[in-house]
């Protein structure tokens, strides 16, 4: 979540790129990715509430991994927060990610 100040920065940034997706002229979904020299993270990626769990999920996750290798980076990876949706950290293994990595925060970091 951006506060709506340094949304039109994040959105201005050359180096990331947000992909909204539409269904009959409605917006259901997004994702942002971050692009580095030879890396790029997907930094989110998510549905509006009334479109999640179906197979438009599954789409999402999909183009946001094609457009990531787009790119042609050495490396695509995603920090998800299983906690709060444990279903994108399937979507994600399903999609051939591992885990490589495991962080716990407090509340207020």
């Amino acid at each position: 979540n951006v506060p709506d100040e340094g949304l039109v920065e994040v959105l201005c940034d050359a180096a990331v790129e947000f992909v909204a997706l539409y269904l009959s002229g409605e917006p259901v979904g997004c994702f942002e990715l971050q692009v580095g020299r030879n890396e790029v993270e997907v930094i989110q990626a998510g549905m509006v509430p009334e479109h999640r769990g179906g197979r438009l999920e599954r789409y999402l996750i999909s183009a946001a991994i094609d457009s990531a290798w787009d790119h042609e980076p050495d490396k695509v990876w995603a920090r998800i927060d299983g906690e709060a949706d444990p279903h994108y950290l399937l979507l994600y293994q399903r999609a051939g990610f591992d885990v490589t990595g495991r962080a716990e925060r407090s509340i207020g970091e």
